[in-house]
């Protein structure tokens, strides 16, 4: 290896170190800043399924229940929709 090379280099890594170090530390910042957002937005996305799934399986209970509850309300009624007994 030429020694001139090493000579070279480190001539152009002190004399651009000025804007070279900045520039480094501000990739890795903009690449941290994206990942937290993005971690962030897969978080809610998970959130938003766990209360859709949570909600959806409390209103299927509650259409059942009610369904349920509009069966026995038929099956106190005759045919002509009153009530077999008075409540």
């Amino acid at each position: 290896m030429d020694p001139d090379f090493l000579t070279n280099a480190t001539d152009w890594f002190l004399a651009n170190m000025v804007w070279l170090i900045p520039a480094i530390v501000v990739f890795f910042v903009v690449i941290t800043i994206l990942s937290s957002r993005r971690q962030a937005r897969l978080r809610r996305a998970q959130e938003r399924r766990q209360w859709e799934a949570t909600f959806g399986a409390d209103l299927a209970a509650d259409l059942a229940r009610a369904a349920a509850e509009q069966s026995e309300r038929v099956e106190r009624t005759d045919d002509a929709g009153r009530p077999d007994r008075p409540e």
